[in-house]
């Protein structure tokens, strides 16, 4: 029978559906062995025994870094690779792998990735070193803000970075090392002190990697603040204000609810009883 005849029979409909369902399947399993699967579900052990393969899923997550794709994607793709690595010796690859992985998270301030791996690398780290000071300094100096502005953890922050760098905190010419730094901007956290918190984040910041899990802070810090100068003030020149709470008031308008009205330049915070 020809392709282009219509089935007359019910045995020539059922062949061709059988058909038409095997070309399907054909198409699903060829874009299957395109992807890989997550190790602890059992889905795929390829990335597990293949090393070329591991290279190759980690070279599209580069290329994907670079593209600009979706966040979700690559978080999916680097926790494949993740997994695939965990029973595996530790290796120059494995701490790049990681280290990546925890940059991209970081930035995206996904911490139930960015953390797991950071504990991960530093205790694989201990038998086989191959991180070098940079990024030594990136993974603890980032696990330590997360204790202190996520977790609200300070002694453990504090320790973190007591025992892992020389540290020797001087609150009147605080040094610019991002341990330095990150020691005052977790200081200013616990005791709520947003004016010398700022210069830590705006330096901090400048890396992606902190960014995210500091930005968790700001705007926590800004409600505080507002709610000091709603306890203190009258009126405030706009600029002062703005100076105070380290936002333009268009912003400060957009993101918070306050009562606080603008005339000329300047802010009524409150009127006199």
């Amino acid at each position: 029978m020809s392709k282009h005849n219509k089935p007359t029979t019910q045995a020539e409909i059922l062949e061709r559906r059988r058909n038409r369902f095997k070309q399907d399947q054909q198409k699903i399993d060829r874009e299957k062995s395109n992807e890989f699967g997550l190790v602890s579900r059992g889905e795929d052990l390829r990335l597990q025994q293949n090393h070329s393969d591991r290279e190759k899923l980690y070279k599209k997550i580069c290329h994907n870094l670079e593209t600009g794709a979706n966040n979700d994607s690559i978080l999916l793709d680097f926790r494949k690779l993740r997994e695939s690595l965990l029973a595996l010796k530790h290796s120059e690859f494995a701490k790049t792998v990681f280290v990546a992985s925890i940059d991209f998270s970081a930035s995206i301030g996904h911490h139930q990735s960015y953390v797991p791996s950071i504990m991960h690398l530093i205790q694989a780290e201990k038998t086989n070193s191959f991180m070098n000071k940079t990024e030594r300094t990136r993974v603890l100096v980032l696990l330590a803000l997360h204790k202190a502005h996520f977790n609200k953890e300070y002694e453990q922050a504090f320790s973190i970075l007591l025992q892992n760098f020389e540290l020797s905190p001087n609150f009147q010419s605080p040094k610019k090392s991002d341990q330095d730094q990150a020691y005052f901007a977790c200081y200013a956290a616990l005791t709520n002190d947003f004016q010398l918190w700022w210069p830590c984040y705006r330096q901090l910041a400048e890396q992606k990697t902190y960014k995210g899990v500091l930005d968790l802070e700001i705007h926590q810090f800004r409600q505080k603040a507002i709610s000091t100068v709603n306890c203190t003030y009258y009126v405030l020149k706009k600029n002062t204000l703005e100076d105070l709470l380290h936002i333009s008031w268009e912003d400060l308008q957009s993101s918070f609810s306050t009562n606080w009205s603008l005339q000329n330049d300047t802010v009524t915070i409150r009127k006199r009883k």
